[in-house]
């Protein structure tokens, strides 16, 4: 679903942590960068609740602005909790 999307990489990055979900990684590397994760979040078109919550697409873009290569990105995502159901569609 992001292939094709121009994501620009952050200034400040650092590789995730053994088992970190995306939210985690999403905040630390917002704090590394001088902001909230909301508004960091924001400027990608995505919501923190969509991080923390494991949306598919939020995972994607998360390992984009980090430049993770496949083997991080799906490491991440199997550390990511998902939220499945209703409110997995509204995010």
């Amino acid at each position: 679903m992001t292939a094709g999307m121009d994501i620009a990489l952050l200034e400040w990055r650092r590789p995730p942590r053994p088992r970190e979900t995306s939210g985690g990684y999403a905040s630390r590397l917002a704090a590394l960068n001088g902001m909230q994760l909301w508004d960091l979040a924001f400027a990608y078109g995505l919501s923190a609740q969509a991080i923390n919550a494991g949306s598919d697409t939020a995972v994607r873009v998360v390992a984009k602005f980090a430049g993770l290569d496949d083997d991080q990105e799906r490491a991440m995502a199997l550390a990511t909790p998902r939220l499945r159901g209703r409110l997995d569609a509204e995010l």
